[in-house]
């Protein structure tokens, strides 16, 4: 058994929340269905179901729970302290999937689904035979979900949804991905312009779910680090807005808090374009799985063996099949998707990562599995 492999089992041991990402919306759904429970986790709502008018789910990109737990501890967010002493909403802590990375985890998010079932196993993927950049792409015309996205199984039950992002993000492929049929996007300028748009959405009534995304915790995070003086005023912004939220007083209307992951302090990087020049059969751009790259490799003890003297970090080298058995990728019998990343996955130490451009470099990262990146808030907050 490999060192992942064991650490990974270690991990499912250790974990003690109460339900995974996957399970925000069918949890979501049934609050305005008289469907049959979800099967997956149960989180521990007050909303009733058939009892509630609107749901808001925000994502606040990059908001590990430890973080949450210092912005509490240390009276950064006294509004959202209050609600908690006055019974207006709990916290929990909830488990996302690997790779704990964007557009992996809000493609879970938003289909209810694991990786292997959407689709979506890394930023970076193959697809017939090309390698596409789902954050940045161009993405071929016929790239899609595997699964049916939010919109869609929202108007299957009879429900509106809507979507709010901010402006910039609109036109970008990952909204492409993951809002191919809805109607209802919403964007917001300004961070100001984030409550009132919100608000605006609300005031419509319509029956239904609203997604919000926030990504201005990640962006100072990568730069910054979680705990720095401008992830403090962004965490103080923050509760200002859950202030604004709560004090509308909207019967039968609920907020949910969650991020995709969190971050660590990062340590270094290792250039793969190093790598490249003494391993020419690498491809040059590769499948990139949060902090590891894969590859198609047949030699795995002469590569290990290699890598063991080109670098003084340790660099694993694991089977993605391995890997899916042992439900890295969540459990599906159909393990087709993983020629979307390769045979094997070069993972380095906890605090190490791939450079593929010069560009790379982040002082706070995510994509492994450490608890602070794998482990993110649920917040549930009444608003009326």
């Amino acid at each position: 058994m490999t060192a992942v492999m064991k650490n990974w089992i270690d991990w499912q041991k250790e974990i003690k929340t109460t339900a995974c990402l996957t399970d925000v919306m069918p949890n979501a759904f049934q609050l305005f269905t008289k469907q049959k429970p979800h099967q997956g986790g149960q989180l521990p709502t007050w909303a009733k179901p058939g009892q509630t008018t609107q749901l808001v789910v925000w994502l606040i990109d990059g908001l590990g729970y430890d973080q949450i737990e210092y912005a509490l501890s240390h009276q950064l967010m006294p509004h959202l302290a209050q609600l908690f002493e006055s019974q207006r909403g709990h916290l929990y802590p909830l488990h996302t999937v690997f790779p704990s990375m964007t557009p992996v985890a809000l493609s879970s998010l938003l289909t209810g689904r694991s990786p292997v079932d959407h689709g979506i196993l890394g930023q970076v993927i193959r697809y017939n035979g090309e390698m596409v950049n789902i954050l940045h792409g161009p993405l071929p015309d016929t790239f899609t979900l595997s699964t049916p996205d939010v919109s869609k199984q929202a108007a299957e039950i009879g429900i509106s949804y809507h979507a709010v992002l901010e402006h910039r993000l609109l036109k970008g492929p990952l909204t492409r991905i993951l809002h191919p049929q809805t109607s209802c996007l919403e964007t917001f300028m300004v961070a100001s312009g984030l409550p009132v748009v919100t608000n605006s959405v609300l005031d419509d009534n319509d029956p239904g779910i609203i997604y919000l995304y926030w990504s201005g915790v990640d962006a100072i995070n990568h730069v910054r680090g979680a705990y720095s003086p401008e992830w403090k005023s962004e965490i103080q912004s923050i509760d200002h807005w859950i202030k604004v939220f709560t004090t509308s007083h909207r019967k039968d209307t609920w907020l949910w808090i969650t991020a995709d992951h969190g971050h660590i302090p990062m340590a270094g990087g290792l250039p793969y374009w190093d790598l490249k020049a003494h391993l020419q059969w690498l491809p040059d751009v590769p499948p990139q799985v949060g902090t590891a790259i894969a590859i198609d490799v047949d030699n795995v003890a002469d590569l290990r063996e290699f890598l063991s003297q080109w670098s003084t970090i340790p660099i694993e080298i694991v089977s993605t099949m391995e890997m899916w058995k042992a439900g890295y990728f969540g459990n599906t019998k159909d393990s087709e998707v993983l020629s979307r990343i390769g045979s094997h996955l070069l993972m380095p130490t906890s605090g190490w990562s791939w450079l593929i451009t010069a560009n790379d470099r982040h002082n706070w990262s995510h994509g492994g599995m450490s608890a602070s990146e794998m482990i993110v808030p649920w917040i549930e907050l009444s608003l009326e």
